[in-house]
């Protein structure tokens, strides 16, 4: 059994050896960013890269994105010399928010959902199946941050 995970290892692998209640492997996306043999096979295939790992799982398990306390202060601190409104706006609503969904990670739910695959969400160290598409919190679009 093996399945995409988000997490670091030694956290989830007890949580998901306990839900699953089998061997498991943990394949994290995250890690082929690090390891040479990867890393710019990783860079140019993008989501793809993600798709096939996802393919070769049997479940998916992901968890939202925190912000860090330091990053949302920050944030608030520098607000001001924002040039832009709208996003000043944006970024005022988003830091509001304790966990975000990126777009890689709605991408990658989504895939696996069309893929048929079991999707679950790390929800206060326990695991909850996701069966609907996730819209991501914050999109990239032509070098421009959109929060939504």
């Amino acid at each position: 059994m093996a399945f995409t995970i988000q997490l670091k290892k030694s956290k989830g692998f007890k949580l998901f050896k306990n839900f699953f209640k089998k061997d498991i492997e943990i394949i994290n996306p995250k890690e082929y960013d690090e390891n040479p043999l990867y890393k710019e096979k990783k860079k140019k295939e993008g989501m793809n890269f993600c798709y096939k790992l996802i393919d070769k799982c049997d479940y998916v398990v992901f968890q939202r994105f925190i912000f860090h306390k330091g990053f949302k202060k920050f944030v608030i601190n520098h607000i001001s010399h924002i040039d832009k409104e709208n996003l000043r706006e944006q970024l005022k609503n988003i830091i509001k928010k304790r966990k975000v969904i990126t777009p890689g990670t709605a991408k990658e739910v989504n895939y696996a959902l069309k893929k048929g695959k079991k999707f679950y969400e790390i929800i206060r160290e326990r695991l909850k199946e996701v069966k609907n598409k996730l819209r991501e919190d914050i999109s990239f679009e032509n070098n421009q941050y959109f929060i939504i």
